[in-house]
């Protein structure tokens, strides 16, 4: 009896309001289903409502804006090495990455190693040339640097402002001509045709890049685990996705540099004994042969 008085208690505490219903007070069955879902209706409503938020300001558009040319401007070189993770693409496994590179003259260096240090591709683009060295084949391919030649060796279809975004740890922004915001956390960059060209997604509180795409080149990026050196923003871990082919790679900074000076033997690839070298078309195979 006294547990049964507690229960009785309890339940009158937390439930202090009673719903009766009567024979004569009784709703109609073909109108109770109407009336609830009438009320979830309204309760939906109200929700979107209060969490909708109204899109940046113009104010704030050219404040991020500026903010990540500023950062931009920041650097000038830098490397970085780090863990490589690929999936769906042309490969599906854990590597070691070193990547340098400089803004001018444009160069980049890449080379991928498996975990216990054996090399798989290094990759040179020097200015408007692309050199390859494939380990696994040995061959050294040489020919114009172009998105669709460079996928042929790494996964992506990496221009060179988003081989420098990935190696910086910080988007960089595409030419535009207009930026609209229709969300109160994104920006939309436009080309003079107001076709979308660049996604930048940010961050609630501090107004920093977190996610970026390109939907052109079928290209997302996730920035993540944002730290500073000397004023420099980096992400340490950045996720880049494909949305068309639905492969993946992410790229964990392990040791990053900025504003070095690097020696010239570092931008140069140099063939092996046995190797042989493969020209990416008969065009730049005579391009080549006459410098």
């Amino acid at each position: 009896m006294i547990f049964a008085d507690r229960m009785s208690h309890y339940h009158a505490l937390l439930f202090p309001y009673r719903l009766t219903f009567s024979v004569k007070s009784r709703i109609p069955l073909r109108l109770f289903f109407p009336v609830l879902f009438f009320l979830l209706l309204l309760c939906s409503c109200a929700t979107l409502y209060k969490t909708s938020l109204p899109p940046l300001s113009k104010q704030d558009v050219e404040t991020v804006l500026s903010g990540i040319q500023e950062q931009e401007s920041r650097v000038f070189s830098c490397f970085m090495n780090g863990k490589l993770t690929v999936k769906n693409w042309i490969w599906n496994s854990d590597f070691n990455i070193l990547i340098v590179g400089t803004k001018e003259p444009y160069r980049i260096k890449i080379e991928v190693t498996h975990p216990w240090g054996q090399p798989i591709v290094h990759v040179l683009i020097d200015r408007t040339t692309l050199q390859v060295l494939s380990f696994q084949e040995e061959r050294l391919y040489i020919g114009a640097f172009t998105s669709e030649a460079l996928s042929e060796f790494f996964p992506g279809n990496f221009d060179a402002d988003l081989i420098w975004s990935v190696l910086r740890g910080h988007p960089k922004l595409l030419e535009y001509q207009g930026a609209i915001s229709l969300g109160s956390d994104q920006i939309s960059l436009l080309d003079h045709k107001e076709d979308v060209v660049e996604i930048i997604d940010i961050g609630p509180d501090n107004h920093l890049p977190r996610q970026v795409s390109y939907p052109q080149q079928n290209i997302t990026m996730v920035f993540s685990d944002v730290q500073e050196s000397q004023g420099i923003l980096y992400a340490r871990k950045i996720k880049v996705k494909n949305t068309k082919e639905k492969g993946s790679l992410v790229i964990e900074n392990k040791e990053i540099g900025f504003n070095r000076t690097f020696p010239w033997q570092i931008f140069f690839i140099e063939k092996l004994p046995l190797f042989e070298t493969f020209y990416l078309d008969d065009r730049q195979r005579s391009m080549f042969n006459d410098q």
